[in-house]
Formats: C-alpha cells, sequence, structure tokens
C-alpha cells in the first residue's frame, strides 16, 4: 500500500528530514477508480503534492481506459479535493507533481482548484501524464496563469505523454531506454546532479 511504501522512503537519508503526511488510497470498481497521493513536507515548511500513476490493477487500467472516452474521470474530482485539503490544513507553498496518470491528474487539480489554492502553487510538474479528451482546458484562464510555473516533461519517443489531448508546452527529456514504451519509465531518464537532462524537440511523435 502507498501507507507501506511512505514509511520505507522515511528511512532512506534523501527523505529522512521530511515529514509524509495525508497519504491516501482509493480503490472502487463501479465506476472505476484507482486513486493515491501524499504530501511531503519539506524541512523549509513547503509542500510537495505527489499523486501516483497507474498500478497493476485492472481497476487501475480500466480508469485509464476511461481518459479516451470521457471529459473527467474520478481521479480528477479526488485529486482536486486532495489538493484543497492539503492547502486548507498546511502552510507554505505547494509543489504539485505526479507521472503517466499522476501527471495528468496533477494538471487537472492545479487547473481546477480554487484561485487562492492555485495560488500557492510554486511548480507543477506532469511527467509524461497523458492527454486529456479535448483541448478546452489547454484555452482556459487558469492554464494562462499556471503556465509560467507548469513544467511538462516527455521522454525523446514519447508514447503516453502525446496520447489524446496534449499541451505543447513541453520539455523533451534524455532517456537511457531507445523505445518509446521503454522510455516511459522514470528510472530511465538521465540526470546530472540534480538537473534532468534535455535534449531538442527531435521526437518525431513530440512535435
Amino acid at each position: 500500500s502507498i501507507s507501506v511504501k511512505m514509511m520505507e522512503m522515511s528511512k532512506q537519508k534523501r527523505y529522512a528530514e521530511m515529514k509524509i503526511v495525508a497519504c491516501t488510497e482509493t480503490f472502487k470498481t463501479n465506476p472505476a477508480v484507482q486513486f493515491a497521493a501524499a504530501t511531503f513536507i519539506l524541512p523549509d515548511g513547503n509542500l510537495v503534492v505527489v499523486f501516483r500513476g497507474t498500478d497493476d490493477s485492472l481497476i487501475g487500467w480500466k480508469e485509464d481506459c476511461d481518459i479516451f472516452v470521457k471529459r473527467s474521470i474520478p481521479s480528477h474530482v479526488l485529486a482536486v479535493n486532495y489538493l484543497e485539503n492539503v492547502a486548507k490544513h498546511f502552510d507554505g507553498d505547494i509543489t504539485v507533481l505526479g507521472h503517466s496518470k499522476g501527471g495528468n491528474v496533477a494538471l487537472f487539480a492545479g487547473l481546477n482548484c480554487s484561485e487562492s489554492t492555485r495560488a500557492r502553487i510554486k511548480a507543477l510538474y506532469n511527467n509524461d501524464g497523458p492527454g486529456f479528451f479535448d483541448y478546452s482546458l489547454f484555452r482556459t484562464r487558469q492554464y494562462k496563469d499556471l503556465l509560467p510555473r507548469y513544467n511538462h516533461f516527455i521522454p525523446s519517443s514519447s508514447f503516453v505523454g502525446v496520447l489524446m489531448a496534449f499541451d505543447k508546452d513541453y520539455t523533451v527529456v534524455k532517456s537511457k531506454r531507445l523505445l518509446g514504451p521503454m522510455q516511459h519509465d522514470l528510472a530511465t531518464w538521465q540526470v546530472a546532479d540534480t538537473d534532468i537532462k534535455t535534449l531538442p524537440r527531435a521526437s518525431k511523435l513530440a512535435k
């Protein structure tokens, strides 16, 4: 479970000085919902809200399929509510992020939360998350407002990150893998110290 994973993370030196709070999971079959999130309180008091991507369950994959046919999935609503609750109960600037479906719901939450919560978002990271049903969210005032703080990363031959209606405000990252589906794995993304290695927009899919 996410709580067990968070406890294991707390034992690592990298996370030793952070507090992990508000761990939550939701699994339902009708409608299909696979949602998980947690919040890290950094040593400086600022917050990092993390939304998990798809797990190995059939429910998770069913909800992924719903992204293709619905304007909103249950995880979108849960993500907005989660972000609002974190903003209500904790002080500090907020960084919001997620990978794959987690990136999709992170962006949805950032665009659909209240203005007061959005004003506290220091940065939002969408790591190779799929797009949405249509482009309507990218034409909103909220997207324009969030754009200076929005970071969309996709690998050089991205597959997941260019599904459906996706934004063109992305940065291409270098992966250790050659093939698109394998590049989706965050563990293959290359870093130098604390910086992600980036590439020109050379992908045939990401143009």
